[in-house]
C-alpha cells in the first residue's frame, strides 16, 4: 500500500470514490427536471451513467427548459458542465431534421446540434441506423486483427482452436460492442469481416462460395452469437424491478411487438412457428427467444446444406464427407500450411485451368492430351502426368469414384503430394 497523500482537486483516474462522489451529487438532478419522455406510463427526464447524463425531451422548447434547470442546479452545487462535449442531437422520423429556429444554449452560450454522437461506445445517429456503429467497429477490428495476424493467427503451430480463441477474443470483441442491445439486428460488416478472416486464414480466392467456406470451416454467422447475447441481456433486464427504466421499455416494447420483439416475431412467422405474443410470461420470455434462434439457425444449416447439394459448379465438393470426424478431421491438424492445401482441394478452389465461365481452349488440362477440362476431379484423381504423385500417396494411378477404395494417406502426405503436383504442374508449364 502507498503512503497517504492529500488531494485538492477532483479524483486520480480510476480512484473508487469517482462514482460514489457523482451519485451523491447528481442523485436529486431528476427531481429538479421537468419534461422528459413518456414510456408506456412512465415519464424518463434523463439518463445518469457514470459522469454522463443525457436529457430527454418531447420538443425543442422543453429541451431548452431542462437545460436551463440544469445550469441552475450545477450553479448551485459548484459544478461546472463540460459544454465543449455537450450536443445536441434530434431524433425521429424526419431523419432528425429541424426548423431553422430550433437553436438551444446553455446558461447562454450556445449548445451545437449534431448529426451523428458518441454515447457509451455506440455511434447514434438521427433516424437511430446503427451502419455508422457497425462500419467504424469492423475498421477497428480489422485493424486489431492484423495487428495479431503475423504474430500468432498466421503462425503454422498454432492450432485452429487457439487461432479462433484470439479472433474470438479480438475482432468479434469489438465488432460485436454493445450487441446487448443490438444484437437481433443484422450486422453485414461484422459478417464480412468475419468471412475475410475465414478466406485469409485458408488462403483461399475472394470467389469462394460462402455456402462452402461456412460448411467445410464449421463456423456459423457471427449473428447466432450475438443473437445469443442479446437474449441473455434481455433475460437479465426482465428480471429487474418494474421501476427501472430498462425494465420499463423493455416490458413497452413487448406490449406493442416492436424493436427486438418485432423482430424475433416477424422470424418466427416466416419460420411458421407459433407466434411470439407480448402478453407472455416474462420468466418464459428468454427460452421462448432462444427457441426462435435455435430454429433459425436449424434452417440456416439446411439451407447451407442445399446450397451444397444443389451447386452447379462445386460437384465433387457435394460428393465429399462434410462430417467432423471424418471428411474435416484435418481441421485438427496444427499445421497450417497443409490444413490449407486440403481445404482448397475439397473446395475446388484450386488454381487450374478450367474456370465455370469459361469453356474454351483455356479451359483444358495442359498437362495431358486428353482434351478435357482441368477441373480439380481431373487434376487430383485422373490425369495421367500426375499419375506418380497419386501412387506415393494413394498407392493409385488413378482415383475413381466408385469401386476400390484407395489406400488413404496421412495429412501430412496428402498435403504433400497436392503441394508437388501444383509445384510440378507449374513447371511444366514454363517448359
Amino acid at each position: 500500500m502507498s503512503e497517504y497523500f492529500h488531494t485538492y482537486s477532483g479524483v486520480k483516474q480510476g480512484c473508487l470514490l469517482s462514482p460514489i462522489l457523482f451519485s451523491l451529487y447528481l442523485n436529486d438532478l431528476p427531481e429538479n427536471l421537468s419534461g422528459g419522455i413518456r414510456v408506456g406510463s412512465v415519464r424518463i427526464k434523463c439518463l445518469m451513467y457514470a459522469d454522463d447524463v443525457v436529457l430527454l425531451a418531447e420538443c425543442p422548447g422543453g429541451l431548452q427548459l431542462m437545460m436551463n434547470e440544469l445550469a441552475a442546479y450545477l450553479n448551485a452545487w459548484d459544478l461546472t458542465l463540460s459544454q465543449e462535449k455537450s450536443k445536441v442531437m434530434v431524433f425521429g422520423g424526419k431523419g432528425g431534421r429541424r426548423a431553422k429556429n430550433e437553436k438551444w444554449a446553455y446558461d447562454g452560450m450556445p449548445i451545437a446540434a449534431v448529426g451523428e454522437y458518441k454515447y457509451l461506445g455506440v455511434s447514434l445517429t438521427p433516424s437511430l441506423n446503427l451502419g455508422v456503429h457497425f462500419r467504424r467497429n469492423a475498421a477497428e477490428a480489422k485493424h486489431g486483427l492484423g495487428m495479431v495476424w503475423g504474430d500468432l493467427i498466421q503462425k503454422r503451430n498454432v492450432s485452429m482452436e487457439v487461432k479462433d480463441k484470439v479472433f474470438n477474443a479480438t475482432t468479434r470483441a469489438i465488432v460485436g460492442y454493445g450487441a446487448q442491445v443490438w444484437g437481433f439486428l443484422e450486422n453485414d460488416q461484422a459478417e464480412i469481416l468475419h468471412r475475410f478472416y475465414l478466406r485469409k486464414l485458408f488462403r483461399l480466392p475472394q470467389n469462394t462460395p460462402k455456402y462452402i467456406l461456412y460448411k467445410e470451416s464449421g463456423r456459423g454467422p457471427l449473428r447466432f452469437y450475438f443473437e445469443n447475447v442479446h437474449v441473455s441481456y434481455v433475460q437479465k433486464v426482465l428480471k429487474l424491478l418494474e421501476t427501472r427504466y430498462v425494465r420499463v421499455v423493455a416490458d413497452e416494447v413487448m406490449a406493442k411487438r416492436i424493436s427486438w420483439f418485432g423482430a424475433y416475431v416477424e422470424k418466427a412467422n416466416r419460420m411458421s412457428q407459433q407466434v411470439l405474443t407480448g402478453s407472455l410470461e416474462r420468466s418464459s420470455v428468454a427460452e421462448e427467444l432462444r427457441r426462435v434462434i435455435r430454429e433459425s439457425q436449424k434452417a440456416w444449416a439446411n439451407e447451407i446444406q442445399e446450397k451444397v447439394l444443389s451447386s452447379l459448379h462445386h460437384r465433387l465438393y457435394a460428393s465429399l464427407d462434410h462430417s467432423a470426424e471424418l471428411g474435416r478431421s484435418y481441421l485438427r491438424s496444427s499445421n497450417l500450411s497443409k490444413i490449407r492445401w486440403i481445404f482448397k482441394a475439397r473446395a475446388e478452389m484450386l488454381s487450374l485451368n478450367y474456370k465455370w465461365w469459361d469453356d474454351g481452349q483455356r479451359s483444358k488440362c495442359s498437362l495431358c492430351n486428353l482434351d478435357v477440362y482441368e477441373t480439380t476431379s481431373h487434376f487430383l484423381a485422373i490425369c495421367p502426368v500426375l499419375g506418380e504423385f497419386r501412387q506415393a500417396c494413394f498407392g493409385e494411378v488413378q482415383l475413381f469414384r466408385e469401386g476400390r477404395r484407395p489406400r488413404p494417406g496421412p495429412i501430412d502426405q496428402l498435403a504433400s503430394c497436392l503441394s508437388c503436383s501444383r509445384q510440378w504442374r507449374r513447371s511444366w508449364g514454363r517448359r
